[in-house]
């Protein structure tokens, strides 16, 4: 229901407030569907020509959503949240949302491949929008990051692997080096990707101009091994140099060691 009251929040325009949408139709069987019509409260009548100009842009900005582009300039701002919110559902626990805008002939169709899709672009920064507004003030440099993988897709429809950064935990989008492709193929596998596989990128490493990581771009992965250690391996009766434990911490914070 809450897929369905969002939906309708994105028809509803902010500057019509008495243009309310009223239930005709709802059929709770699977797959569930429901039907409304926009209502004048002030006339007692249809409202559709009132706000067919916004169900439109919503509408245009929803299909270029789906086939992977930005939105658009007329999408309304205030409805991105809600955009989102409406594609994440698609991701958990909803397969499959059929969008459909009354007089407006275009339906739009949203699945987990779709809703994953348009959320990278809506969530995330545009490259040539990106570049006006940091190319300036950002900076790129060489150098490598660590992480778990997440999930292997596509960013601005170039083909990268999705990791969780271990220093920052945010999730960070890593653009594969088209030379290195077929290679990065064979390397993949679902394995590594349900495991988690932890890996190394190296590649041209991204920063806005507040110094935050936003994503790589020709990215070279290497898999990072993990070590057995046991603890006889981290016992070392020398550490401290003879000094129990509290005096070594104690000159360890004064620097007095060494």
């Amino acid at each position: 229901m809450q897929q369905v009251r969002d939906y309708f929040e994105l028809m509803t325009d902010q500057g019509q407030s008495h243009i309310v949408w009223r239930l005709t139709s709802a059929n709770m069987q699977s797959p569930f569907t429901v039907e409304a019509e926009p209502y004048d409260e002030r006339t007692q009548a249809g409202g559709y020509s009132a706000i067919e100009p916004h169900v439109t842009r919503v509408q245009e900005g929803l299909t270029r959503l789906a086939a992977g582009e930005d939105p658009g300039p007329d999408f309304p701002d205030e409805k991105r949240d809600v955009a989102i919110d409406l594609l994440k559902r698609n991701l958990n626990g909803i397969g499959n949302t059929e969008l459909f805008f009354g007089h407006v002939s275009q339906q739009v169709r949203l699945n987990q491949q779709i809703a994953k899709r348009a959320l990278s672009v809506i969530e995330g920064e545009d490259d040539a929008v990106y570049d006006y507004l940091y190319g300036t003030f950002a900076r790129r440099e060489a150098g490598s990051i660590e992480g778990t993988i997440l999930d292997v897709g596509t960013d601005s429809e170039a083909p990268a692997v999705h990791i969780e950064e271990t220093l920052s935990g945010r999730r960070i989008s890593c653009r594969i080096d088209e030379e290195l492709r077929p290679e990065i193929e064979r390397q993949l596998t679902a394995a590594e990707v349900w495991d988690r596989r932890r890996i190394r990128v190296r590649g041209v490493l991204n920063y806005d101009a507040d110094g935050k990581l936003v994503r790589l771009y020709e990215g070279r992965i290497v898999f990072v091994e993990p070590v057995d250690v046991s603890i006889d391996d981290l016992h070392d009766p020398g550490f401290t140099e003879g000094l129990d434990p509290s005096e070594y911490l104690e000159r360890l914070r004064e620097g007095n060691l060494g």
